[in-house]
C-alpha cells in the first residue's frame, strides 16, 4: 500500500452521490495516511445513494466555498447522477474545478491530481 502521509486530498460531493464512489476512496486514502476532507455546497452531512436506495450520511468537513483548491494535492469527485448534475451547476464547485483544471492542464504544473468517477466528469466539462 502506498504511503500518502503528508498529502492533502479534497473530496467534493453533495447529496445523492453514489455511496461506494465516496466511501471507498475516503477509507482507502485515509488508510494510506492522507489527510482527506469532504467538501460540499452546504455544511453538516450529505446523503448517499446505493444506486436508487438511500445510503448512509457522510459528515461534511467544510463547504466548497471555504475550500482553497491550491492547498490540496488531489481532488476526488464521486459519481452519481444527482451529485454530478448539482455540482456542475454550483458556482463554488465550478470555480474550484476551474482552478484545478488550469493548474493541471493549461500550465502543466502537474501538482494536483483529479479523480472523477462515473458522471462526475460533468462538473469538469462545465468549466
Amino acid at each position: 500500500m502506498k504511503d500518502l502521509t503528508g498529502k492533502k486530498i479534497a473530496i467534493i460531493a453533495t447529496d445523492y452521490f453514489e455511496e461506494s464512489e465516496l466511501i471507498e476512496p475516503l477509507t482507502q486514502l485515509r488508510d494510506m495516511g492522507a489527510e482527506v476532507v469532504v467538501a460540499a455546497p452546504h455544511d453538516e452531512t450529505i446523503q448517499a445513494l446505493r444506486h436508487v436506495d438511500m445510503g448512509q450520511e457522510v459528515s461534511v468537513d467544510m463547504t466548497i466555498a471555504q475550500l482553497d483548491p491550491t492547498e490540496y494535492d488531489a481532488v476526488v469527485i464521486p459519481g452519481g447522477v444527482v451529485n454530478a448534475d448539482h455540482l456542475r451547476t454550483d458556482k463554488d464547485a465550478q470555480e474550484s474545478s476551474k482552478i484545478w483544471w488550469t493548474a493541471k492542464n493549461r500550465w502543466r504544473l502537474f501538482v494536483m491530481d483529479l479523480g472523477c468517477w462515473c458522471r462526475a466528469g460533468w462538473s469538469m466539462a462545465t468549466c
